[in-house]
């Protein structure tokens, strides 16, 4: 599975570039495959009707043995049929075998018509021409053999594509490093504040979408930053105030251990530890409202209410607590509107 940006990108780059190649490739040998091989069938045509015209002037024997010295049998390939179908072949082929000559094109040949087809793509024509001589009319078949400019075309493209592979490549791969680079930076810089390092410098100067980010990372790194002091304060204040009023409990607390203390000292040791343990309840409470309201993600919901009712419901619902103890309520409350949010409150 690929996990890293960098592979990715490259990748990417690496598959683009090389079907862009091939197809290119591809694109422009059909664009001008019709070209070549039209150029093929004048070149064919010409040195074709070249043959015809040495067997008309000279001998059948010695325009066989001119024929056959010609130069261009390097380039072409000549076969010569009787109407038995037997064939006297000049030239010599340099990779493929010549293209198959069917019994039908012989005939059409032998009865003084032309054939002239393609059988193997790029600038390989097979033209068949009526070869009229002293013994009669014979079938010739010409074929064209991989010509050097065509050789040439090939072997180019060839080399032009993996050139431009190879130097493509290498431009994305460096390209890729630089693309992929704030990338790495900001993953570092991630696992940093991760770790509780709040002093991270980027240092990344792109305008783009990457640089948009950075700068975005960056100023979330500052406000996490004062969050934390924040959080280090509020820490170091609330231990400050929790511990005040421990230490005096603790000391008026080994104070009342004393045996020969007055009663008005032990009493007013114990008022001093009862304030400062209500002392402690109430930043306990508060410490929990304050935990309340952060937690709560909702508006308050506020509605118009009847204040005085709701108190009627809550001492209504401490019933079995104050009647446990004989206590009685008289509840004489005017009707008054408050707009609050009912369960807060």
């Amino acid at each position: 599975m690929i996990k890293t940006l960098y592979i990715r990108v490259v990748l990417t780059f690496l598959v683009s570039v090389i079907a862009g190649t091939v197809i290119s490739f591809f694109m422009s040998t059909l664009i001008f495959e019709d070209k070549l091989n039209e150029n093929a069938r004048i070149n064919l045509r010409n040195f074709a009707q070249d043959i015809v015209q040495i067997y008309k002037i000279l001998p059948l024997h010695e325009a066989d043995s001119f024929v056959s010295g010609m130069k261009q049998l390097d380039s072409y390939h000549i076969r010569i049929y009787e109407a038995s179908g037997q064939f006297q072949s000049y030239g010599k082929y340099h990779e493929d075998q010549p293209a198959a000559v069917s019994t039908e094109q012989l005939q059409k040949v032998l009865g003084g018509g032309v054939v002239q087809d393609t059988p193997n793509g790029i600038a390989t024509v097979l033209l068949g021409l009526p070869l009229k001589t002293e013994m009669g009319t014979k079938a010739m078949f010409l074929e064209m053999l991989a010509p050097p400019s065509s050789s040439f075309v090939v072997k180019w493209a060839l080399i032009f594509a993996s050139c431009s592979l190879i130097v493509g490549s290498i431009l994305i791969l460096i390209a890729s490093i630089f693309l992929v680079r704030p990338i790495k930076k900001l993953t570092k810089a991630t696992k940093r504040i991760a770790a509780g390092d709040f002093n991270v410098k980027l240092n990344i100067k792109q305008t783009g979408e990457l640089g948009t980010l950075a700068r975005s990372f960056e100023d979330m790194m500052r406000d996490l930053q004062q969050l934390e002091q924040m959080r280090r304060e509020f820490v170091t204040n609330v231990s400050h105030e929790v511990q005040s009023p421990l230490t005096s409990i603790s000391g008026y607390a080994q104070a009342l251990k004393q045996v020969n203390l007055a009663d008005h000292e032990r009493s007013r040791y114990l008022d001093i530890i009862i304030a400062e343990t209500k002392r402690i309840s109430k930043m306990s409470d508060s410490l929990l409202k304050l935990s309340v309201l952060e937690s709560q993600s909702q508006q308050p919901r506020l509605v118009t209410l009847s204040l005085d009712e709701q108190i009627r419901r809550v001492i209504v619902a401490l019933q079995p607590q104050w009647s446990a103890r004989n206590i009685h309520f008289e509840l004489e409350l005017q009707n008054v509107k408050v707009t609050a949010d009912h369960d807060q409150l």
